[in-house]
């Protein structure tokens, strides 16, 4: 599956990369894996990198469907670091469906806009790994 995480309890965030081609069904799977992991907490933020993602199948419908299995509570923040213009418009329309759901969600081109919109300055994303 071209969809890993890692989560770092310290500083209260999810790093979640995605690569090569992902579809829907993939962001479905890496989203059960995460609420179900014994160190995830629904009030952690998460920072999710898009850049080596090469295509995306992911769906409309799909990401209507996976907006109800969000496993992030009120007070999380999530930040999609996407670079390319397919990975942008698509997760900009995830945040538009998400509207009306008690999760802040920030899309940026950098990674350092997207770091630093979670109040995790000076760390870069380099320096996460999953």
């Amino acid at each position: 599956m071209p969809c890993e995480f890692t989560i770092y309890r310290d500083l209260r965030l999810v790093l979640s990369l995605a690569w090569g081609t992902v579809t829907d069904e993939d962001v479905l799977t890496h989203l059960q894996g995460l609420g179900s992991a014994f160190d995830f907490d629904s009030g952690f933020s998460q920072f999710v990198d898009l850049s080596a993602v090469q295509r995306l199948e992911v769906t409309p419908e799909g990401i209507r469907s996976l907006v109800e299995r969000i496993p992030f509570g009120p007070g999380s923040r999530r930040a999609y670091f996407a670079p390319s213009d397919v990975a942008f418009g698509m997760t900009r329309m995830h945040q538009m469906l998400l509207d009306e759901h008690p999760v802040e969600i920030g899309v940026f081109r950098t990674s350092g806009e997207a770091l630093d919109w979670l109040g995790i300055s000076g760390l870069r994303a380099g320096s996460l790994s999953v």
